[in-house]
């Protein structure tokens, strides 16, 4: 076996792995359902993952004896999916079910809190980047307290991809462009 052989054996699985990962993200952001969630912001500073606005989905708690409940002896860090339907101006839950549904959009989220009727879930969207210099639309920082809904992306297995905050309706990059920006020295 020659030396070039070898290398491409030896390259070769590490490519296709992230190859794989580019592949599944491009996919789901291509062939996916958007749905627009409610969002309690808050915005911390992460030093090592950078500057974010977590976007806490207000679907992250809900009461358990006001949906359709096709999954009851759930635990905790169970996956549970969300059936959610359209409305104005954000989808609303319908149902919880302990496996994707066939025919509906499901967000799939862990099961992390569960106290009498209430249920606390983890979507994995839950941080939404913004540069470091960035308006930013939390309630924390701003008086007027904007309504932001997240963009998510959720594909047929429950998999969900943030794909943008909408500040007012606005998509979050239009709306930063807008913003007065502070003088030199004064950040």
């Amino acid at each position: 076996m020659n030396n070039s052989l070898k290398y491409w054996l030896a390259v070769a699985p590490s490519f296709l792995a992230v190859a794989g990962i580019a592949l599944r993200a491009e996919l789901l952001a291509a062939h996916a359902v958007e749905v627009r969630l409610e969002v309690a912001p808050f915005d911390p500073m992460d030093p090592l993952a950078g500057r974010y606005i977590a976007t806490p989905l207000a679907i992250a708690r809900l009461a358990v004896d006001e949906l359709r409940n096709e999954c009851p002896q759930a635990q905790l860090g169970d996956d549970v999916w969300v059936e959610l339907e359209p409305a104005s101006p954000f989808w609303r839950p319908t149902a919880l079910h302990g496996a994707p549904p066939p025919d509906a959009v499901a967000l799939r989220g862990v099961l992390r809190g569960q106290w009498e009727n209430s249920w606390t879930l983890d979507y994995g969207v839950e941080r939404f980047f913004i540069p470091a210099d960035a308006a930013d639309p939390s309630a924390l920082n701003n008086v007027s307290r904007p309504q932001l809904l997240a963009v998510v992306r959720v594909e047929r297995g429950g998999a969900a991809l943030l794909a943008d905050l909408l500040v007012d309706g606005e998509p979050y990059a239009l709306w930063n462009a807008r913003q007065p920006r502070p003088a030199a020295g004064e950040r």
